[in-house]
């Protein structure tokens, strides 16, 4: 019986996990850059989720950060904070 709810509980997630609609990224514009390491990129990506901001940042040694267009505005000022916060530099690749 234990292995039945188990299987239940993997396949409810698993249902759940598939039917979260994941952004197209294809339709993110850039709004800011960073130069640093990866944990500068992770506390911007973080500061991001926390604001409901979904992002994709790419980059190795300077990361670009692309957001939905219609959360461009909203996200730099969340990038902003976080970078005051964490003293660190933020580029704005907006106009």
């Amino acid at each position: 019986m234990k292995a039945y709810y188990r299987i239940s509980l993997f396949l409810a997630i698993a249902v759940v996990a598939c039917s979260c609609a994941s952004p197209d990224y294809s339709k993110f514009v850039a709004v800011a850059g960073i130069k640093g390491d990866r944990t500068i990129a992770h506390w911007a990506e973080s500061a991001l989720a926390r604001a409901g901001i979904p992002c994709s940042i790419q980059g190795s040694m300077g990361y670009s950060i692309s957001v939905p267009p219609d959360k461009a505005s909203r996200a730099m000022a969340v990038l902003k904070k976080d970078a005051q916060d964490h003293e660190y530099h933020i580029y704005s690749l907006r106009d």
